[in-house]
């Protein structure tokens, strides 16, 4: 997904996280990024590689807020959370 992600323009510092569904099964990557909205309107065209993954990506554009509240709210409407890591 981070490749992906800057192949279309989203820089080389992005976070890519695993989520998970309600049964702990990883389902989703998640991916948070800043973008001004004339920049999400022409991305360059995807390899023939990334686009299967590019047809499965749930784009949320929210224009102002908390971006945390933002990410939460996200992960809320597709059933989603992050698994919080154990420190050994």
């Amino acid at each position: 997904m981070n490749a992906i992600g800057e192949h279309i323009g989203y820089g080389p510092s992005n976070v890519t996280v695993p989520l998970f569904d309600a049964a702990e099964t990883l389902t989703h990557y998640g991916c948070h990024s800043w973008r001004y909205p004339q920049e999400l309107d022409s991305p360059p065209p995807p390899t023939a590689e990334q686009q299967a993954a590019l047809d499965a990506l749930y784009v949320r554009h929210v224009p102002d807020g908390e971006p945390l509240v933002n990410w939460a709210a996200a992960l809320s409407e597709l059933g989603l959370h992050e698994k919080a890591e154990v420190a050994s």
